[in-house]
């Protein structure tokens, strides 16, 4: 009996696996942050500068707290709306497939106050930050010429030229993706006015395409540019087109601008002006001109039922993903991970950048944190900086065992904007051309952020000081 117990002194069984200690704070690099020097959203900032500037290839990950910088709700605002919350209905009430089955006024309300929504509102300027950043420092570069050449080589390749042809893709992509891709939960669509088709991930779908609500075939239609929604304002019903009246859409008087409280179904008024620039321009075939014939009552061009947006909605069994999509992702990350593990000396630098992803829906966390271990097993030297004003820090074991975590407690577009500041001014500092850049004033917690951001994550390497020099470090 007393050979079982344990003293004080006797190490842990080794069937017991101890918690790692990265579990409660986890920093950019092994290193712990001396006593009394507090990790700021500044220093934070210049960290992640850092990584992005020392960077080879880049994952940006995006959720609904990145739409909400544009002034679009997230989940949580769905309910607050008087004529859903006299109703008792959350978002999750309303993004279920069987509205369409039962009550077409109030599914083509949401969805039409929805769709009319993400047309007239323009993207904020932390799409443009971002596309600015991969156009400097991941497009052009020997990295992102060798997984081009990769993905060329591909069976996928192959395929690709042939997309239009099934019936169940909507357009043809001719642009192979570099270093960069975005992946979205979004649904709004708006990462096609800044990036390429072909290096877009939607994981939930977005509104611009449209399938059969009984999928009688699996296949997603575009909406034309033009087409928008006639919703009631006040109750955020859509009415039949036969019981329309000239001043039944959009009542709802205009939003006074001193407020910030996103709302829904607001005014129609111009579409923004870089609507949907990544994709394929619209072509409008005869299919796609039976389905949106008739005013808030699209319907499958093949069997008549009415249609519905291709988005991943709650309890829905019915979702037509965009295979070639999802195909064009998964093979990007592979050819990533397989660049990766050839290239072990020196290692291959990665950062993945997520923004606004919460954990009421955690598809882009795990996707996060998922690539980043995949990269980690083949020896490259990963980055993950979660951005989110509220749980930002790691989920689980998996996320805990990241070796160069960074949270940052902060909205997307502040948060892009620090970083941008900091990546300009780091530059301005060395001495070097910004590659395009304009040339900053550096602010007034750069200095304070470079002391304290080298805690969390150490300078790159002479060889990577500049934007000309990161371009031919491969």
């Amino acid at each position: 009996m007393g050979n079982r117990l344990q003293s004080k002194n006797t190490p842990p069984s080794p069937r017991v696996r101890p918690l790692p200690p990265q579990l409660v704070v986890p920093t950019m690099d092994e290193t712990a942050i001396p006593a009394g020097k507090e990790s700021t959203t500044a220093c934070k900032c210049h960290a992640a500068a850092l990584a992005i500037l020392d960077a080879h290839v880049f994952l940006l990950c995006t959720g609904a707290g990145f739409s909400a910088d544009s002034g679009l709700p997230t989940y949580s605002d769905i309910s607050k709306i008087p004529s859903y919350h006299d109703r008792g209905l959350k978002y999750s009430d309303l993004c279920d497939p069987a509205w369409s089955q039962n009550d077409l006024a109030t599914f083509y309300g949401f969805w039409g106050a929805c769709f009319n929504d993400f047309r007239c509102t323009t993207p904020h300027r932390g799409y443009g930050i971002l596309a600015k950043w991969r156009d400097t420092f991941f497009t052009g570069t020997h990295f992102a010429a060798s997984l081009q050449k990769r993905l060329k080589a591909t069976p996928l390749a192959e395929e690709e030229a042939h997309a239009c042809d099934r019936p169940y893709e909507a357009y043809k992509v001719k642009r192979q993706p570099g270093a960069f891709y975005a992946y979205t939960s979004n649904i709004d669509a708006h990462v096609h006015d800044h990036f390429h088709a072909g290096e877009v991930r939607e994981c939930h779908g977005n509104t611009e395409f449209w399938q059969c609500s009984d999928v009688c075939c699996e296949r997603i239609w575009r909406a034309p540019t033009n087409y928008m929604f006639k919703v009631n304002s006040r109750t955020l019903m859509a009415a039949n087109p036969s019981e329309l009246a000239s001043n039944d859409a959009q009542e709802m008087p205009p939003q006074d601008e001193a407020s910030t409280e996103p709302i829904i179904g607001k005014p129609v008024t111009a579409i923004r002006q870089t609507l949907l620039a990544g994709l394929p321009k619209y072509v409008e075939t005869k299919q796609s001109r039976a389905m949106f014939r008739r005013q808030n009552r699209p319907v499958c061009p093949r069997c008549g039922v009415p249609a519905r947006p291709a988005v991943l909605m709650f309890m829905d069994l019915a979702w037509v993903d965009n295979v070639m999509q999802e195909k064009r992702y998964r093979s990007w990350l592979q050819a990533v991970q397989d660049e990766c593990q050839e290239r072990r000396f020196p290692p291959i630098n990665a950062v993945i950048l997520e923004i606004g992803a919460g954990k009421c829906v955690p598809t882009v966390r795990m996707n996060s944190q998922d690539f980043a271990c995949r990269l980690e097993r083949v020896g490259a030297n990963v980055h993950l900086i979660r951005v989110n004003p509220r749980d930002a820090g790691p989920d689980g074991f998996k996320g805990a065992r990241l070796k160069r975590f960074l949270e940052i407690n902060a909205k997307g577009l502040e948060c892009l904007q620090m970083i941008d500041a900091e990546i300009d001014a780091i530059l301005e500092q060395r001495g070097q051309a910004s590659g395009g850049i304009p040339q900053p004033t550096q602010s007034a917690t750069s200095s304070t952020a470079q002391a304290n951001g080298q805690q969390l994550l150490q300078e790159p390497a002479a060889s990577s000081s500049s934007t000309e020099s990161r371009k031919q470090l491969l």
